[in-house]
This record gives C-alpha cells, structure tokens and sequence, in this order.
C-alpha cells in the first residue's frame, strides 16, 4: 500500500486502492472533477435564474421608487352624447324663479371634451426619498441573495462530491476485501483438498466470500445514490456514470486564525451583507414613516379643450400650486412611525445575533476540519499495520502455523480500519466545505458575473 505523508494525506487517499495487484474496479466512461460538477452547478441550476430574476424584480422595483421624483403626464379624451335640461340649484341663479316648473326635453347632444395634465412633485418631507432608499437598499440586498445562493450551491454541491468520493473509497475497500475473500477460498480448497486443512476452513472461507460479495454490491449501490444525490445537487436531470477524483490544491493546510477567519467571514458573509442593508432599510423607513406627518406639495398644468361639436372647439388651461397635509388620520401615521422605529430596533438586533452566529459557525468549522486532519495521520498508520497484519496472516495460514480466524480477523481489522478512513476522509471534506462556507469563499466556477454587482439608479 502506498505510503503518504501527512501534508499530501488526502491527495494520496484514493491512490491506496486497489491494494495488491490485480484488484478489478469497474471505471465509469467519464472523469467528473469538482471543478466541472461546478460549472455544471453554475449552467444548469434552476435556483440561479430564479434568484437571478428576483434581482431584477428589485431593480424594477427601485425604478417604481425612482418615479415618485418625476413629473406625471395624462392625457384624456371624451365624447357625451348628452342632453341639456338644465337644473337650478339654490342660490346659484338669484333670477330663477324656483317655483317655476322645470322643462324639461329628451334632446341631445354632442359634447367633446380633450385635456392634458401635467403635475409635478415638489416635496413630501421624505415620504417618496424613503420609499426610493428603501428600493435602493432591497436592490443591494438582492445582489447578495445571488452572492449567497452561489455560495449555498458551491457548498452543497462540493458536500455531495466529497461523499460521493468517500462512496467510491468504500468500494474499493470492498472490493479489496471482496478479492482477498476469493483468493483465501482458493487456498483453503487446495490446503483441505490435501488434507492439510479442515473442512471448517473452507466452508469458513466460502461464508466470508459470499459476505464480502454482499458488501461489494452494496457499496456499489452507496456510489449510484451517491453520484445521484450529486447531480441533483448541480442540477442535472440526465444520469451518466462518472468517476469522482480528489480535487487538488485543496488548502486544507492552510487554516486562518481565528480572528483573522471573523473578519474574513464578516466582508464576504452575504448573510453579514444583508442584514447591514435590512438596517438602512429600516431607517429609510422611519424616515419615510416620519415625512407621513408633514403636507406634501405638488405642482401642476393642465390644457383642455372642448366643445359641442369639433369645429367650435373653447380651449382653456391652467397652471397651479397644491398642498395636501393630513392633519387626523385616526393616528395611522403615529402608529406607522413607531411600528418603523421598532422594525429598525429589531434590525440592529439581528446583526448582533448574526455576529454570534457566524462566530460560533467559524470556530466549529475550523475545529471540525483540524479535528479530522489530525485524525488521519494515525489512521494511515493503522491502515498500514493492518495491511501487514493480514498479508502475515495468509502467509502464517499458507505455511500450516495460523488458523482461518487469524486470516478473518486481520481482514476485518483491516476492512475497520479503511472504513475509519474513509469517514475521516469525508468528514474532513465536509468540514472543509463548511469552513468556506462559514468564510463566505465562493469557488470560481460559481462566482456572480461583474454584472451582478453593478450599481443601481442613482436618485436625481
């Protein structure tokens, strides 16, 4: 078995198996590396369009916002075929005698009517500014929505990569174990067959074959639901065999320390990103919620024209100032301005119990992945006396001097052993992948286009 040391242990995990020559693996047509899962991930992921237009549905929105600043432009148009009676009302026609009978005539006529309206707001004392920093912000918030769904997709699709490999790893052992099963029915039949062995031994060594074909055939069916679960991490709705590698140049050497890996998380953390927005948020809010209390000032044009027939047309415009001020409104807009404050009080909140969370997530990760690096240099040890142990076993059983359970142990200390390794190798990987997580690190394959972060309308 190969030997490695501990700086290259996970790069030469895989190289283990098969341990003796001759040992047969079926090889799937295609070599799938993480990178490639990645940008399979980064192609075909049905997420990454719908946060995509959840980003654009924002900046839709900050443009609704942005049109509170500008002028509004109608126009109308209207034909009435009507009739004239005309109806005197108290004090509008002192001449009308009002106990005359009124005649009335079922004649009609036309009457046309054309008209243009122009207003313009002046000030609203921040309603329609908070409203617009609100959208603005929801804008940025969104932007790291796509930021933090790349970063969940890289980190669930490498998960899914790591067991597959772990799966793979497990097969090998398997296999190796399933081999070495076969080779020592062999040499129990030809022993018994001369007489220099029991019967026991070979019905023994013909029980441990037909287990050691039952586990090769489920750690076979582990890395089909294994490589399964990966492509539907990445998105792939086709199924096709592959055969997963060990990335290389993975940093698992190169751990921050713990303070430096906080200021790390909190820059790249989308999670960190968002709730310093939802803050702004909430204090455009209050301000909006404030500007409720004040009048809002406008001013407008307006051009009309209209007659009773198309040729003898009056026209008329008109040019004016307006003020709106809610003096009593059942104190909504008390209620509103302190249900804000609260909103902003909450949002403070939740970015100190972020900074907790992304504390405690950082330092467990980090313990995680030096917990489960350190445990793989004793375990390549042990796989190493283990190997011996059996091949002295087979050897001590050839030669007349051991028994059949010497062999049956050493290769179940052996088939523990790899096992052990196996779950360390996965359990290091897993840690890894969370311990980027938890940095905000997003790989290549996987990172927003420039595009995405571009900046939003700007306020006139």
């Amino acid at each position: 078995m190969p030997r490695c040391r501990a700086p290259v242990v996970i790069v030469c995990l895989l190289a283990a198996f098969p341990l003796v020559a001759g040992a047969q693996a079926t090889t799937p047509e295609r070599v799938l590396s993480l990178g490639e899962v990645l940008r399979l991930a980064a192609r075909s992921h049905p997420s990454l369009e719908a946060i995509q237009a959840d980003l654009q549905a924002a900046q839709e929105g900050q443009g609704i916002a942005l049109a509170g600043f500008l002028p509004k432009l109608n126009l109308e148009a209207s034909y009435t075929r009507t009739t004239a009676n005309y109806a005197a009302r108290p004090g509008q026609d002192q001449a009308t005698d009002l106990s005359e009978p009124v005649r009335n005539s079922a004649s009609t006529y036309d009457w046309f009517h054309f008209g243009a309206f122009l207003s313009q707001p002046i000030w609203d004392f921040g309603r329609t500014l908070g409203a617009w920093r609100g959208a603005r912000e929801g804008v940025q918030a969104a932007r790291q929505g796509v930021v933090l769904n790349r970063l969940d997709l890289a980190t669930a699709v490498t998960r899914a990569y790591y067991q597959v490999l772990a799966a793979q790893q497990l097969l090998q052992v398997a296999e190796f174990v399933r081999q070495s099963a076969d080779l020592h029915v062999k040499r129990s039949k030809g022993l018994y067959e001369a007489g220099a062995r029991p019967r026991l031994d070979l019905v023994r060594a013909e029980a441990e074959a037909q287990a050691a074909e039952a586990g090769v055939r489920q750690a076979r069916q582990n890395v089909e639901l294994a490589r399964s679960s990966l492509l539907t991490a990445a998105g792939v709705t086709d199924r096709f065999p592959f055969q997963a590698v060990v990335p290389e140049g993975e940093e698992f050497q190169q751990i921050p320390p713990l303070e430096e890996a906080l200021q790390e998380a909190q820059a790249a953390r989308p999670e960190w990103a968002q709730a310093e927005i939802a803050v702004r948020v909430a204090e455009a809010r209050v301000t909006s919620a404030l500007g409720q209390w004040f009048p809002v000032i406008g001013a407008g044009f307006s051009v009309t024209d209209a007659g009773t027939r198309l040729d003898r047309m009056a026209w008329n415009y008109g040019v004016g100032l307006g003020l709106t001020w809610p003096i009593f409104d059942g104190l909504a807009n008390h209620h509103g301005h302190r249900a804000a404050k609260a909103a902003l009080q909450a949002a403070r909140a939740r970015l100190r119990t972020l900074d907790l969370t992304l504390r405690e997530q950082v330092e467990q990760a980090r313990t995680r992945v030096m917990e489960a690096r350190s445990r793989l240099v004793p375990l390549e040890a042990a796989a190493t006396a283990a190997q011996e142990a059996l091949r002295m076993a087979e050897e001590r059983y050839r030669a007349g001097e051991g028994n059949a359970v010497e062999v049956t142990d050493a290769r179940r200390g052996l088939l523990e052993v790899e096992s052990y390794r196996a779950r360390a190798f996965l359990d290091l990987g897993l840690a890894w992948a969370d311990l980027r997580r938890a940095l905000g690190r997003i790989p290549e394959e996987l990172r927003p286009a420039a595009s995405d972060h571009a900046s939003g309308q700007e306020a006139p």
